[in-house]
């Protein structure tokens, strides 16, 4: 069962630090998107666009650390962040938007169905708990993760990049419309 939760701490890890690195390479559509959320005043004083990245980058450095209480450490910031995530994403819903932009990875200007945001953050939020729970029960303080967690963890992500982006291309390709 570690290996189950050093595999999820990997994806999640790499999960983190890619969406966190599709901010910093765009910081511009980001605000923008920040602003978008309509967020509450209190919040309006954070340099949301900021600190968001450096968080998530944060969170999954300590995900694909070696020493075991850094990573359960990480894997509570990332359920926090996760959660808090999907109830702005929620607030969204209940104004009635089905599809925006959504800042979590990828392409930040592609619009995303607001089900599948709440969708793919559930089960988030599902596996990142899994893995506290079974990290808890660890016993040792060091992790033994070997490079070929890291690969499996980096080769599950590149396999939901690439499946997205088919998804994609198929989505473009059916909306496509020919003259004649």
């Amino acid at each position: 069962m570690a290996i189950f939760s050093q595999l999820i701490c990997g994806f999640i890890g790499v999960l983190l630090l890619s969406s966190a690195l599709a901010k910093f390479r765009d910081p511009a559509t980001f605000r923008e998107i920040i602003l978008d959320y309509r967020l509450p005043q209190l919040l309006k004083v954070i340099p949301m666009a900021r600190v968001v990245p450096a968080l998530e980058s944060l969170l999954g450095l300590g995900l694909l650390s070696l020493f075991q209480p850094l990573s359960l450490f990480a894997l509570g910031g990332s359920l926090l962040f996760v959660g808090i995530a999907t109830v702005v994403v929620a607030r969204r819903v209940m104004r009635g938007e089905r599809s925006f932009r959504c800042g979590c990875e990828g392409d930040l200007r592609e619009t995303k169905s607001a089900a599948t945001i709440l969708l793919r953050n559930t089960s988030l939020i599902a596996i990142i708990a899994v893995a506290g729970i079974i990290q808890t029960q660890i016993e040792t303080s060091v992790w033994s993760m070997p490079p070929p967690i890291y690969l499996a963890s980096g080769g599950l992500m590149l396999c939901l990049r690439l499946t997205g982006a088919a998804v994609r291309a198929m989505r473009s390709l059916n909306a496509w419309k020919v003259d004649g």
